[in-house]
């Protein structure tokens, strides 16, 4: 459910954006729109796919990237040392 209400405003605000620079820069709201549907249509379907790819706790961690204990410590023997007087 997240994920489509995610890529739906996504989607949404990419459409809005696209079309207004469009019309900016042409002044003709049919060229507008032409243009504002082709390019977010693309990136939706891509963001789509990238979300449902990656979604957090499902993928691996990149190779070498895995999180691993630390070696563990070795100490050294304890060694005595016996004073003797003479």
């Amino acid at each position: 459910m997240r994920l489509a209400l995610k890529t739906t405003t996504y989607a949404i605000t990419h459409f809005v954006v696209a079309i207004a620079v469009a019309y900016a820069l042409t002044r003709d709201w049919r060229i507008a729109i032409a243009i504002g549907l082709i390019e977010p249509a693309a990136q939706t379907v891509g963001l789509g796919a990238l979300l449902a790819c990656n979604r957090p706790g499902e993928a691996p961690p990149p190779l070498g990237l895995e999180r691993r204990p630390p070696p563990p410590v070795r100490l050294r023997p304890e060694r005595r040392i016996e004073w003797r007087l003479q």
